[in-house]
């Protein structure tokens, strides 16, 4: 009798542990697969999305520039980065929350950048030619690897928008942005 109920007792702990293992090897699949589904689906329709808005927001910030510039405007020039026009830029600056904005002229000298060590420098990059010669936006995810303080190294991707300025048709100017995806 002894030997029966041990045996149930043992069927039991046995029964127990196989429901029990049976709950952990579905909670491991449901884990895994919506971490798949996380990596390969949510986050680069999320990211693209993302990336989307943020080249729309440059391109009617671009417009909003060129337009305040008026018709009949040359190349854009330093000169007419002040007054009305250069507290526009720092509002945009301000409300598309970039790490870095940048205004080039058509040749590609930096007339205005929320860096102001940069301002003088020329952009000679393919990628802003092209851009310059189609007269399209173009944006690009960069990553780039950062050092902290602590030496601690980051990753950190940024998208990076150039968008020509057009009165009347014509390149007057472009408008760069920089923006941290983490923010």
């Amino acid at each position: 009798m002894n030997k029966i109920r041990e045996t149930i007792k043992n069927l039991r702990i046995y029964s127990k542990n196989k429901f029990l293992r049976t709950i952990i090897i579905l909670s491991l699949l449901v884990i895994m697969t919506y971490s798949a589904i996380n990596l390969n689906i949510i986050t680069p329709v999320v990211t693209r999305s993302t990336v989307n808005e943020i080249k729309n927001e440059a391109e009617r910030s671009a417009r909003d520039i060129a337009l305040s510039l008026g018709s009949g405007k040359g190349e854009l020039k330093r000169a007419d980065l002040q007054g009305d026009l250069l507290s526009q830029v720092k509002q945009i600056e301000n409300r598309l929350d970039v790490m870095k904005l940048k205004i080039y002229t058509k040749s590609g000298n930096t007339i205005y950048s929320s860096d102001p060590r940069e301002t003088g420098e020329v952009n000679r990059e393919r990628y802003f030619t092209d851009s310059i010669a189609k007269g399209v936006a173009l944006t690009s995810l960069l990553r780039k690897d950062i050092e902290d303080s602590e030496v601690k190294k980051e990753t950190v991707y940024i998208v990076r928008t150039t968008v020509p300025m057009l009165i009347d048709g014509s390149v007057i100017g472009t408008l760069e942005t920089y923006y941290d995806l983490k923010n």
